[in-house]
C-alpha cells in the first residue's frame, strides 16, 4: 500500500487491497447482488415519498445502503491503518488529514454499480443517516473501486480542488479526501450492457460525527471497530 496524492486534499493509494481481500469483498457484491436498486434520493416528492429515478440528473447507477457484508464493513480497518497514519504524519506542512488519527469516527457504507451509460454527477457529501436513526455529518470520504476485465471504458473520477482533476478508472485504487470536496464519475461506455461481475462497482465510506456541536470528539484511543460497524476509533 503506497500511498501519493491527486491534490494536497485527495489522496490516492494503487493495489489498495491484496488478492485474498478482493476476493472476500467480491463475495459480499454478489451476496448482495439484488440488492442494488433504484437510487432513492432525500428529498420528497408531493406525496410526501423520497424520489425514485433511474438515470437522474445525479445518478445512473444502482446501489445499497449498510447491508450485510461482513467483509466490506471491515474496510475501514483497511482504510484507517496504520500505515496511513504514519504517511500521514511525515506530511508537511500539516492538512485536515491531520484529524484523522485523533478522533472517534461514526461511518456509513454505500456501494454502488455502474452498466453502460452510468455515470455520478458533481456533488458533496454532506449527511447520512446511519442505520435509519442517527445522521452523521460527513467529514471524509473514502472511495474504494473494483473493477474485473470488462468491455466497459471510460468512468474516470473526477475532482474539483484548484482545478478540475481526471483519474483514470482502475481496479483496486482508493482515495480518501475531505467530503466537502465536489467529485463526480464519468460515463462508461460500452457497446451493450454488461453482466454484473463485469460492472464496475464503487464502495464508499463517509466519516463523520453525529453532533458536531453538542458532542465533541473524543481522543482517538485504539484501532478498531465496535459493535454495529458504525464506529471507528
Amino acid at each position: 500500500m503506497i500511498y501519493d496524492t491527486v491534490t494536497p486534499n485527495i489522496i490516492r493509494c494503487n493495489n489498495f487491497l491484496p488478492q485474498f481481500t478482493k476476493d472476500r469483498i467480491w463475495e459480499d457484491l454478489w451476496a448482495n447482488k439484488d440488492n442494488f436498486g433504484i437510487p432513492q434520493w432525500g428529498k420528497s416528492n408531493v406525496h410526501g415519498q423520497n424520489d425514485v429515478e433511474d438515470y437522474s440528473h445525479l445518478c445512473g447507477g444502482k446501489d445499497w445502503w449498510d447491508k450485510e457484508a461482513p467483509n466490506i464493513n471491515k474496510l475501514p480497518d483497511w482504510i484507517l491503518h496504520q500505515g496511513l497514519m504514519s504517511w500521514i504524519e511525515e506530511q508537511k506542512p500539516k492538512s485536515v488529514f491531520h484529524f484523522l488519527p485523533k478522533f472517534e469516527w461514526l461511518w456509513s457504507v454505500h456501494a454502488i454499480c455502474y452498466n453502460r451509460a452510468g455515470y455520478y454527477n458533481w456533488h458533496q457529501d454532506h449527511v447520512t443517516l446511519l442505520k435509519g436513526n442517527t445522521w452523521c455529518n460527513n467529514i471524509f470520504t473514502a472511495n474504494v473501486l473494483l473493477q474485473q476485465p470488462s468491455p466497459l471504458k471510460g468512468g474516470e473520477a473526477l475532482f474539483m480542488d484548484g482545478g478540475i482533476h481526471i483519474e483514470p478508472a482502475k481496479d483496486n485504487v482508493m482515495y480518501l479526501f475531505p467530503s466537502y470536496i465536489p467529485h463526480a464519475v464519468k460515463t462508461l461506455r460500452s457497446e451493450e450492457n454488461v453482466e454484473f461481475e463485469q460492472q464496475r462497482f464503487s464502495i464508499q465510506f463517509w466519516f463523520g460525527f453525529d453532533n458536531l456541536e453538542g458532542n465533541s470528539p473524543r481522543p482517538h484511543a485504539e484501532a478498531t471497530v465496535v459493535e454495529g460497524g458504525e464506529r471507528y476509533l
